[in-house]
């Protein structure tokens, strides 16, 4: 009890809220059925149709991206992520709808970051 006691308190010295990580999803304990470590940028990938195996992001990637998200508002992109997701994901799970959901949960987060991002040209820190 005292050890964890220690680290709560450990970790509210560093706790910034105004950078508001208790809205940042993070799963680092979930497992992975399978290796994903050269999945990088999936959806910059799927938005430009870049195969999967390309990893790396050239600057004339991020230039259509920026194109593509340009004149969008954050509900489009959304939308635009949202059929992305689902595209890729009812390839493996067909139409099941409780994985299609999940998947899609965050979009609206995620749509806000890529709209930012373009806005001050840094899709580089989205998709990498």
């Amino acid at each position: 009890c005292i050890a964890i006691s220690g680290f709560i308190f450990r970790f509210q010295i560093w706790y910034d809220i105004t950078f508001c990580p208790q809205n940042t999803i993070l799963t680092l304990d979930y497992p992975l059925l399978m290796d994903c470590s050269s999945l990088t940028g999936i959806i910059g990938h799927a938005a430009i149709q870049k195969p999967f195996h390309d990893t790396e992001f050239l600057n004339e990637d991020y230039l259509e991206l920026s194109n593509i998200f340009s004149g969008k508002s954050i509900p489009d992109i959304a939308d635009m992520i949202n059929r992305l997701i689902r595209k890729m994901a009812s390839r493996f799970y067909g139409n099941n709808m409780d994985i299609l959901n999940y998947l899609c949960y965050e979009t609206n987060h995620l749509a806000v970051r890529i709209y930012t991002a373009n806005q001050h040209e840094q899709l580089r820190r989205v998709f990498v």
